[in-house]
């Protein structure tokens, strides 16, 4: 098999992989493909030191395999965080979603601004599912709808974030 067709995401790991686009992750297929020739099992617990969004430690949790990752950038750090939580409640979702939007609708009035979308010629040039056709408004903007919703407790250890 080609590099491009093996490195490629598959359709049945698209719930769990493909809402956050990080390019210097594994494909999931190939670390369960590894755990599995190294005969990792529930009996062993797999340490995964620069863990990026998670790929190793959902595939562990798939499988029933216990697994810690340590990272270093917050963002990957919380990618990661949300792809190991699946205690999540579907209404709480629902709600909490339309608590950020009433939020953000608000930022918006106050702050004179409306959502605005890119231009159809630069909305074109997007890949599909890659980004957001929304404009970022300003960094202060997400800063104050984010900082009213809670997030669980994070671990840090001199700047790296334990997942």
């Amino acid at each position: 098999m080609q590099n491009g067709k093996i490195n490629q995401l598959q359709a049945a790991d698209r719930t769990a992989h493909d809402w956050y686009r990080f390019v210097l992750s594994f494909p999931p297929h190939l670390v369960r493909e590894y755990l599995r020739q190294f005969g990792t099992s529930s009996n062993h617990r797999v340490l995964d030191p620069f863990c990026g969004t998670g790929i190793t430690l959902v595939e562990c949790q798939k499988l029933g395999i216990p697994s810690v990752g340590v990272e270093a950038n917050p963002m990957a750090h919380f990618a990661s965080q949300v792809k190991v939580d699946w205690s999540v409640d579907p209404d709480g979702l629902i709600t909490q979603s339309c608590q950020v939007a009433e939020a953000a609708q608000i930022e918006l009035l106050h702050a004179g601004e409306t959502l605005r979308t890119l231009p159809d010629d630069r909305h074109k040039l997007l890949l599909k599912h890659s980004i957001s056709p929304y404009r970022s408004i300003s960094p202060w903007f997400c800063w104050t709808v984010c900082s009213n919703i809670s997030t669980s407790s994070t671990t840090s250890i001199n700047g790296w974030f334990v997942c």
